[in-house]
Parts: C-alpha cells; sequence; structure tokens
C-alpha cells in the first residue's frame, strides 16, 4: 500500500498565502517635458512610509548648459502639521550645476509621517537637451536625530524642446496565482506590466523569479505611454514548501525610465504536496453522533484537491456547540485498500455571550441599541419593554 494518507490531509488543510514587501520611505525628483525659454517648478517630494521624519537635506545636479536655477524654496513637509521648521542650507550654483537644501523642525515633540514636498526649484530651460536631475547626499532624519537606512532615490529628468526623450515608466502591478499551487504540476501566471508615463516604450524583456532563480522570461514587443499588457509566465515548481515570486520588468535595462526603482513584484506562496496517484476522496468533521461538516467528496479521480478550511459551522451553516471533533479523511485508489485517518481532531470553544445593552438617556433623544459578541449570522427580534407613562 502506497503511504500517502497523511499527505492527502495536509494537501487538504493547507491554506496558500500571498504578501507583499513594504517599500521603505523615498525622495523623489519630478520629471518635465519643456520648450525653450520655459520656466517651471520642480517638486523635491518625500514619502516617509510610515516612518517618522525630523530633518532632511539633499544635493541635486544637473545640466548648467541646459538648465539654470531661479530659486529654490522651502514647501510644507516638515511643517505640515503646523510645527515650526527652519532651513540649515538652502543654496544653489548655476556654473557647476549644482543645489543644497536641509531643513529641519524646530520645538516639535516628534516627527512627520505624511508624504509632501520638500522644496521647490524654479528652473529656466536655456537650451534644447534632456538632463538628468540627480539628487545624492540624501539623509533623513529621525526625532532622535538619526539617520533612517533604506531610503529610495528617485531622480528626475527633464527634456528641452527638439531632442525631448519621451518620459517612460514600467512596473508590474499584479500578479495572477492560483489559489492552490502544487509541485510536479504546469503553471501559467499572468502579470500585469504598466506603463505609468505618457511616453511609448520599444521592445523590453520581462522575468519571472524564483527564490533568486530564473524560471521564464518573455519579450514584450512594446508598451504605449499610460496602457497596461499582460505577459504569461509558466512555471512548474519542483518542491514543496514556502518559495518567493519575483516578476520584474527592463530586466536587462534596455529602457530609460523616470523611476528605476519599481520595475520588481514579489509574492510569497506555499506549494503543496499532490497525490502520488489519483484518487476518490472525502474529508468530513464528525463526532460521537456522526458527521457534522462534509468539507470535500469527490467521486472522480483527483490529485490536488482544493485546500479546506473549516469554519466551525455543520452542513446547516450553525455554528458547533464546544467540544473535540475528528476530521476523517478517507482515500481509494480503487486498488490498494482504502486508506483511513481519523487521527487528527479540533477542540472548539466559545466563551462569547451575546449581549444587547441600552444606554440611559434623558430629553428627547435618540438612543442607540449595541449589540456585541454575536456569535452566529442571521436575523433576530429583540422587544424593548418601557413604562409608558415615562417614555413615548
Amino acid at each position: 500500500m502506497r503511504n500517502f494518507g497523511a499527505k492527502l490531509l495536509m494537501a487538504l488543510i493547507a491554506m496558500a498565502c500571498v504578501t507583499s514587501i513594504a517599500a521603505g520611505s523615498s525622495v523623489t525628483v519630478d520629471s518635465r517635458d519643456v520648450s525653450p525659454g520655459d520656466t517651471f517648478t520642480i517638486d523635491v517630494t518625500i514619502d516617509p512610509q510610515v516612518k517618522e521624519i525630523y530633518g532632511a537635506q539633499y544635493d541635486l545636479t544637473f545640466n548648467q548648459s541646459i538648465l539654470q536655477v531661479i530659486s529654490q524654496t522651502k514647501g510644507n513637509f516638515l511643517s505640515q502639521d503646523g510645527e515650526t521648521s527652519v532651513e540649515i542650507v538652502n543654496k544653489f550654483n548655476n556654473t557647476i550645476g549644482k543645489l543644497e537644501y536641509g531643513e529641519t523642525r524646530m520645538g516639535a515633540d516628534g516627527g512627520v509621517t505624511g508624504a509632501g514636498v520638500l522644496a521647490s526649484i524654479i528652473f529656466e530651460a536655456v537650451s534644447e537637451g534632456s538632463t538628468d536631475l540627480e539628487i545624492s547626499n540624501v539623509i533623513l532624519s529621525d526625532p532622535s536625530a538619526k539617520p533612517i537606512s533604506g531610503v529610495v532615490l528617485n531622480d528626475g529628468i527633464v527634456n528641452v524642446g527638439g531632442s525631448s526623450q519621451p518620459l517612460i515608466d514600467l512596473t508590474p502591478t499584479a500578479l495572477n496565482i492560483p489559489d492552490s499551487i502544487y509541485a510536479d504540476h504546469d503553471y501559467t501566471l499572468a502579470a500585469t506590466i504598466s506603463n505609468l508615463e505618457s511616453g511609448d516604450a520599444s521592445a523590453f524583456n520581462a522575468t519571472l523569479k524564483v527564490d533568486g532563480v530564473v524560471v521564464d522570461e518573455e519579450r514584450v514587443g512594446g508598451l504605449s505611454g499610460n496602457s497596461d499588457t499582460s505577459v504569461s509566465f509558466s512555471w512548474r515548481p519542483e518542491t514543496v514548501g514556502s518559495c518567493t515570486l519575483l516578476v520584474e520588468t527592463d530586466s536587462d535595462n534596455e529602457i530609460s525610465e523616470t523611476d528605476e526603482f519599481n520595475n520588481s513584484l514579489t509574492a510569497i506562496v506555499d506549494v503543496l504536496e499532490s497525490f502520488s496517484e489519483p484518487v476518490d476522496a472525502a474529508i468530513r468533521i464528525e463526532n460521537t453522533t456522526g458527521i457534522i461538516r462534509s468539507l470535500y467528496t469527490s467521486s472522480s479521480k483527483v490529485t490536488d484537491p482544493t485546500p479546506k478550511m473549516w469554519d466551525g459551522t455543520d452542513d446547516g451553516g450553525n455554528i458547533v456547540a464546544d467540544g473535540i471533533y475528528q476530521v476523517n479523511v478517507t482515500m481509494d485508489d480503487g486498488v490498494n485498500p482504502i486508506v483511513h485517518d481519523n487521527s487528527r481532531s479540533i477542540r472548539v470553544t466559545n466563551n462569547s455571550v451575546a449581549t444587547i445593552a441600552i444606554g440611559n438617556v434623558s430629553g428627547n433623544t435618540t438612543v442607540p441599541i449595541i449589540i456585541e459578541n454575536a456569535v452566529n449570522v442571521g436575523s433576530v427580534d429583540i422587544t424593548l419593554t418601557y413604562n409608558a407613562s415615562v417614555c413615548t
């Protein structure tokens, strides 16, 4: 007899999960398409991503033969909550093409956590061409004056006149993953790739990595500005357990983008173990009186039944009483003796007591009725008794 009873139980009860990885604080410089002679504003924006920021500084370089700075002024980022902030440094040099800026809060107990504009720079376009707005020497400090690590820097670009380059930003925005993934099965994963800018992108590669190893690469023939496309990746997982999927756009850096740091999307997936051969399978919840809930039954041969989770209700949808319930798994391949496993049990404990409360009031008013700790879903009749000589 093949020993696959335990594998069935684990495959049926396991649940796949997908999570994402949170980003760090970011500093972003605007990009613009302009004409010679134009004056325009570039904002330097900070997104704390929940971290408290008390002070900030940066250097920014540009091509001085294409742009000249007119002014650099303080934004409202560090004073967004009404607290005071002061500039530590604010200067620019049009001869070498460089700006410097620093600002800190004064007298505030904590930092700010909302995104906002740290500083605004007014440029004049003095000749045709394209120049990067490269940010460096960035320090974001917390209320203890300690630098915040992991800050993401997003440079800007300004295109002036006839030699302008299209603005392009390629990023994966979604990954369609089946609810259950089993080892030694073939899967097609559809990824959505978006161009967040108005410029049209030429051909580029997109890859799917599993635990850092490329398992598929597809060539995208191009992507128009402000549009999406779907890319299908093939994957056949070979091992059981948790693994990291990563979709990367423009994996060979063929496209110049306004944001080179948003080219990947990550997901965590649990690979489940499939049966060694097709079987008829069933999983039931039972107590001493018999079957309480049938979670799964199949009379057609299956190798990877959908995972199931018991919600503590019987086949009629009613919450079961406290007690011990057996998980009864059976399967039959039509050749070997029927496999039966009821070695697993679930203890149900429900200590919640539903309460209905009404507050004390006086005068002509509306009184809320509060229901707490409800343990089931459905309708209920509430009868309210009161003294008609006191209230109406």
